[in-house]
């Protein structure tokens, strides 16, 4: 599960949301116009808005060391040990870790970028959304950077 949730966040963050999106959003805070072309673009969001909601929503379980007992030798324990130690080691992670706090930060970070979107497609104040989108999406990116990217123990 770890490698294809660290394929998924290269694919998103680095390749679409860094190296892309927000290059993108800087020539349009940049005073770029909003033609139609580049409405079209914007709209990339909207097109891997769901995309990015499932990667945040699966990152808890994706980093989750309780998938090491899922891997031999953990994986040679008694069922009746894995029943009460998957749940303990799932828990103690996420208090220790801090996940749960970080999803719901990311979340949020998701929904003003899609606040600004809205402001977009209703013409309101474009440069200044623009910049406003831009600073999101860097932020957005920022914190997906910082989660960790292995299994940590």
């Amino acid at each position: 599960m770890i490698s294809s949730w660290l394929h998924q966040r290269a694919n998103l963050n680095h390749r679409w949301l860094q190296n892309e999106y927000s290059i993108f959003l800087y020539r349009l805070a940049s005073g770029g116009v909003l033609t139609k072309e580049w409405a079209n673009r914007l709209n990339e969001w909207k097109n891997r808005h769901d995309e990015l909601v499932f990667f945040v929503e699966n990152s808890e379980l994706a980093l989750s060391p309780k998938q090491l007992l899922n891997v031999y030798p953990l994986s040679e324990l008694h069922e009746q040990h894995r029943e009460w130690l998957e749940p303990l080691i799932h828990e103690y992670y996420c208090s220790r870790s801090g996940i749960r706090n970080k999803i719901k930060q990311l979340k949020e970070k998701i929904s003003e970028v899609d606040r600004i979107l809205i402001t977009f497609q209703v013409g309101i104040s474009q440069p200044e959304a623009g910049k406003e989108m831009y600073q999101l999406c860097l932020k957005l990116s920022e914190m997906i950077s910082v989660l960790p990217k292995e299994i940590q123990i």
